[in-house]
């Protein structure tokens, strides 16, 4: 996995994208964010040009989605935007398998 992670921040890290995204959950989600993602290839992240975007597929949205935002803020931190939500530094989140109008709201609650 971690391999997979060097390679593809390699790759699209620096496209002209402005992001790239990365499935972080085929072995152990909490791993590949915290260890993986938030210390061991924290440095890379932040020198690359682009904002990854970690993308757990797999779990109840409403409880995943939440703890990845919370590990990402601790290893990266926020901003306040000026309409008071916190703003991950130079990294993101999508969650697509399970979502729908009541999980979204489920989430942002």
């Amino acid at each position: 996995e971690r391999s997979s992670f060097i390679n593809n921040i390699k790759t699209f890290g620096d496209s002209p994208s402005g992001m790239f995204a990365i499935v972080s959950d085929s072995e152990d989600l909490e791993v590949a964010v915290r260890e993986i993602f938030g210390k061991e290839l924290k440095n890379m992240v932040l020198a690359a040009k682009n904002t990854l975007v970690v993308r757990p597929d797999s779990g109840e949205p409403t409880e995943i989605v939440p703890k990845v935002l919370q590990w990402l803020d601790e290893a990266y931190g926020h901003t306040v935007n000026d309409k008071g939500f916190k703003v991950l530094n130079k990294v993101r989140v999508i969650q697509g398998d399970g979502v729908n109008l009541q999980s979204i709201k489920d989430i942002l609650d």
